[in-house]
């Protein structure tokens, strides 16, 4: 469901390929209104243009949230556009791979409330498992926005820390303190990884775990981890 501030004073999605359309999707889905939501993005889909959504159209002033969905390599040209909503109440949400929060609040200042979301590949048909992270500025209810809006495309866990995501690499996410396996490394699907607090199915869903000592399909290989994350780090050698 969504608050009543997001319906009243809006959202604005910066970005709309496959994971910003997963969570306009869901979004519609559940319900919100298209009007409450605007878009900004260069090449806006047909699809995009369907629904309803406002595209490309002059921002409201006081947005409730802006979601940055662009990739990392367009975030230098894209987010100062939206500089003049920082160190205010609006709240900024991230899913750009790679970005950490000190990107953001070099750009929009440290008193603005930042919640960086790690959705990992299963997220973008909404099968998947999002870990958020909020700043020093985002509050409680910063962070349960942020969880009720990537709800959209799945599971949601908050961390204490961006360190905590250390264990995530490429196709397949699994995060510190939840990475959990039997004497053989066997728990769930292929290569049988197993999270507690029923978040394995999530973290592989839509594919098996890319390792290659439990005969994983990428034909990745187990590495050592570093000293935040002592359990083992799946990852992708195609990099895709």
């Amino acid at each position: 469901m969504f608050s009543n501030n997001i319906l009243k004073r809006g959202l604005v999605l910066l970005g709309c390929g496959k994971m910003g359309s997963a969570l306009l999707s869901g979004w519609l889905e559940q319900g919100i209104d298209p009007k409450s939501v605007w878009i900004l993005d260069p090449k806006p889909s047909d699809w995009l243009l369907s629904i309803g959504v406002r595209v490309n159209e002059m921002l409201p002033d006081d947005p409730a949230a802006v979601l940055v969905a662009v990739k990392p390599q367009m975030m230098g040209e894209a987010l100062p556009r939206l500089q003049r909503f920082g160190s205010a109440t609006t709240l900024f949400i991230s899913v750009a791979a790679g970005t950490p929060i000190s990107a953001f609040e070099d750009v929009l200042g440290k008193s603005t409330p930042i919640v960086r979301a790690m959705p990992n590949t299963p997220a973008a048909i909404g099968q998947g498992i999002t870990a958020l992270i909020g700043n020093g500025r985002a509050t409680e209810k910063d962070v349960l926005e942020a969880q009720s809006l990537m709800a959209a495309v799945g599971q949601t866990l908050v961390l204490q820390n961006e360190q905590q995501n250390r264990c995530g690499h490429g196709r397949v996410w699994l995060w510190s303190g939840l990475c959990i396996f039997d004497d053989r490394g066997l728990g769930c699907g292929g290569c049988e990884s197993r999270l507690a607090g029923g978040y394995g199915n999530a973290a592989c869903a839509g594919h098996r775990c890319g390792c290659r000592c439990f005969g994983g399909p990428f034909g990745g290989e187990c590495r050592t981890t570093s000293d935040q994350c002592h359990q083992p780090q799946w990852y992708d050698p195609s990099g895709a």
